[in-house]
């Protein structure tokens, strides 16, 4: 174990800052519970009514050392797995990883604290791990990273380690890609904004705290103006450098004059669960033709209007429908052309396609030819990731006046969540990683 981590280490970091970085954990380890206890103190007392509710990935091996001493992070917060130990799956074959991964959660449940997420140590899966995870009593994942602000990092150094992270896990880029859950199989897979702490601090080597506020800063200005969803990670060894920037960008979510839906994991989850369960539908009743629509009560219905700057919009060009909800949580809208307010796509496109569609809250439907007056999409008989937000883009910019679910409850225009991975509590547990990598 200790060939292979040292392997990882030297494949992901290069050799210098392996070094650099063993010191680092040393340091920053040997007074463990004392930052730790120095953290929870800080999100309960330094966030001026703006507390937030940070989902701790917690590998589960800890509770069985520091169960107490982990229970006192629960108040206003909520946990998650961390695999078993911190072990990279992707060096395990399957009835590994479904073992580690059953092993995880029952080891929550033992102790009282029931979790319905895991996210992958080193944020490293493949897979064998989804399949197990997608067979397993968890609820969300969240690995996958979304990378904004490529204009930073772009010297040799940081271009570097950065290209080192590949060898550990997937990096989408925010010019195509859409940061917002998706369901994968049952399991919804929650995407993580990056630059996060370790990519900034270690990889980028920026460590001003207005550098680092700056720059989160600007990625919630564009995904807040996306609206999308902002995912914060932070390590809490690292907290004591990077808190006043946490608390900043935390702070700016209050300053935007259209709602941010700030949540946990869970909560993310919850919602996204209940929204996919949704149904759209034509009727025709008394010669009146309408859609009708069944979704949750705090749902936000929007309707596009064409481009003409009169506003006001909730969302680009779309505009908060004038609707009434029945007591059975539906909506029924009446229209003389029902067809030119869903998306018909091409009875070839790929299944990937029609998924992404309804992820985004649209009203599709498969059609062998053209419906006049309404949005027909050609093609795709492959869907890829880099084609997801270009066809936003151009369905945004269409003139058909689309109904869409929005993405976010309680008229929340985007949202803001935090999460932190904690793996180790004192240098024991690090030793212990180690071994069991």
């Amino acid at each position: 174990m200790l060939k292979q981590f040292l392997k990882h280490i030297i494949e992901t970091k290069g050799t210098l800052h392996a070094l650099e970085r063993s010191a680092q954990i040393i340091w920053r380890y040997t007074f463990g519970k004392r930052r730790f206890a120095e953290m929870m103190s800080y999100l309960e007392k330094e966030f001026n009514g703006t507390k937030p509710k940070v989902t701790f990935c917690i590998t589960a091996s800890l509770l069985d050392k520091h169960l107490n001493f982990i229970k006192q992070f629960k108040n206003g917060h909520e946990f998650a797995a961390h695999g078993f130990f911190h072990t990279n799956l992707k060096m395990k074959n399957r009835d590994e990883q479904i073992e580690i991964i059953r092993r995880s959660f029952e080891n929550f449940e033992k102790y009282g604290m029931p979790v319905r997420g895991f996210r992958c140590p080193y944020l490293s899966y493949n897979t064998h791990t989804i399949d197990a995870l997608v067979s397993s009593p968890y609820v969300w994942t969240s690995n996958n990273v979304i990378r904004w602000e490529k204009n930073i990092g772009t010297d040799k150094h940081s271009r570097n380690h950065l290209k080192k992270l590949g060898h550990i896990y997937k990096i989408l880029d925010a010019s195509s890609s859409v940061s917002v859950p998706r369901f994968i199989d049952r399991l919804i897979d929650i995407p993580i904004t990056a630059p996060d702490d370790e990519m900034i601090y270690e990889r980028l080597r920026i460590k001003n705290n207005s550098d680092i506020t700056n720059i989160w800063r600007r990625i919630f200005k564009d995904i807040h103006e996306r609206g999308e969803l902002f995912h914060l990670l932070f390590h809490p060894e690292r907290f004591r450098y990077i808190r006043s920037s946490i608390k900043e960008t935390l702070e700016e979510t209050g300053k935007n004059r259209a709602k941010v839906w700030v949540a946990g994991l869970n909560e993310i989850s919850e919602w996204w669960l209940m929204r996919s369960r949704s149904k759209w539908a034509l009727q025709k009743k008394a010669g009146i033709s309408s859609i009708k629509i069944s979704a949750p009560a705090s749902s936000t219905i929007l309707v596009k209007s064409n481009n003409d700057g009169s506003g006001p919009y909730f969302f680009k060009t779309y505009r908060i429908a004038a609707i009434d909800w029945t007591a059975e949580n539906e909506i029924i809208f009446e229209s003389d052309n029902p067809s030119k307010h869903m998306i018909n796509i091409s009875e070839k496109a790929s299944e990937s396609l029609e998924h992404f569609l309804v992820n985004e809250g649209f009203f599709v439907q498969r059609a062998k030819n053209e419906v006049k007056e309404t949005l027909f999409i050609r093609g795709f008989e492959i869907f890829r990731e880099e084609d997801k937000l270009p066809l936003l883009e151009s369905i945004d910019n269409s003139t058909f006046p689309l109904l869409r679910l929005w993405r976010w409850p309680d008229g929340a225009a985007s949202a803001f969540t935090i999460s932190s991975d904690v793996d180790s509590i004192n240098f024991g547990d690090f030793v212990r990683r180690l071994l069991n990598f």
